[in-house]
């Protein structure tokens, strides 16, 4: 995950920026992808294990609510005044950027602190969890993203290619994967993650699964704390080795895949000059990142690619939230 995101730059944040402000659609479109070939390939690992030995794979499913609104809306906005969102922040501060380093931090404590405070904020207003767990759903939602991606390629002023074949050597010379093969690695170990691990690819859980541990370090008793009895799952891991859990496993693998990939190619050191309204900026939005993930119940992995390929409706309210909050910052704030 780590080299393959670190050699395509792929994004969630710089597309949805792109595209509000130039109607630059190759970003979306390339995600779009992501989303097609994702569900295709797990959907019916979670919804039909009959078809795979009777395997139990289990889902991104989160209640739809106010926190999923709120939480979202803040991630969106804080994605857009950072530069980053959850695997662009990891991929970015593995491969030496100083700014999303620091992002980072800020995005861990954040996430801790959502984890705090998890007792009061999952007793706001919510609806049952909404899932489809049927064929139609992955049918339906086949022909609704067709049909956009063809509505984005029509309006786009550009008419970048993202299936360009002849790209491919190019790219290999630059040290870059094109977009559309890097949506086929991420997709297909998306897939393997869920094989592997019984469960889909999410970042924000191991987190805050290291921000506790770190705050269990300072003294704070962070087993008392209302998440990590919520259910089995967080109790087990809470009270054992960050090396024993999944999440936090794959985030350090992105970690190291892109520190690697980078000083591979000789671009690891990033000695940007920060000012203090820098410095101000990237801790509050890391914050928010950070605390605006836990409220939705994830980030654009967990919460949006996992949640849509699970058949979950948070996964869908999490992006219109997540991409109103980016369209409010890149609108009216960062480009007035």
């Amino acid at each position: 995950m780590g080299i393959v995101f670190y050699l395509s730059f792929f994004g969630f944040s710089g597309a949805w920026k792109k595209y509000i402000l130039t109607k630059n659609s190759i970003g979306i479109r390339a995600q779009i992808f992501l989303i097609l070939l994702s569900s295709l390939l797990i959907f019916p690992l979670i919804n039909t294990p009959s078809l795979f030995f009777n395997f139990t794979h289990g889902g991104s499913f989160a209640p739809v609510g106010l926190s999923l609104i709120i939480g979202s809306f803040i991630f969106g906005a804080a994605m857009q005044v950072s530069g980053g969102c959850a695997s662009g922040t990891l991929f970015s501060a593995g491969g030496g950027n100083i700014k999303m380093f620091l992002t980072l931090i800020f995005f861990i404590l954040g996430s801790t602190l959502g984890t705090y405070f998890f007792e009061y904020w999952i007793q706001w207003p919510s609806f049952e969890i909404i899932k489809f767990d049927n064929y139609y759903y992955l049918v339906s939602i086949f022909f609704v993203l067709i049909l956009l991606y063809l509505f984005l390629n029509k309006q786009d002023p550009f008419k970048e290619k993202l299936f360009f074949i002849q790209n491919i050597k190019n790219s290999y010379v630059q040290h870059r994967i094109p977009l559309w093969l890097a949506v086929i690695f991420i997709s297909i170990l998306s897939f393997l993650t869920i094989i592997l691990s019984g469960h889909p690819w999410s970042i924000t859980f191991g987190f805050s699964l290291w921000g506790s541990k770190f705050f269990h370090l300072l003294g704070m008793n962070v087993y008392d704390w209302g998440f990590w009895n919520s259910n089995s799952y967080t109790q087990k891991f809470i009270r054992g080795s960050i090396l024993l859990e999944v999440t936090s496993l794959m985030n350090i693998g992105i970690l190291l895949g892109s520190l690697l990939t980078s000083i591979y190619i000789g671009k690891f050191s990033d000695i940007s000059k920060l000012s203090n309204n820098d410095y101000i900026k990237l801790i509050l939005s890391g914050l928010a990142l950070g605390l605006g993930a836990r409220l939705a119940f994830g980030c654009n992995i967990g919460a949006l690619l996992g949640g849509i390929v699970s058949g979950s409706l948070h996964g869908w309210i999490w992006l219109i939230f997540s991409f109103l909050g980016s369209y409010f910052v890149v609108r009216y704030f960062q480009y007035e």
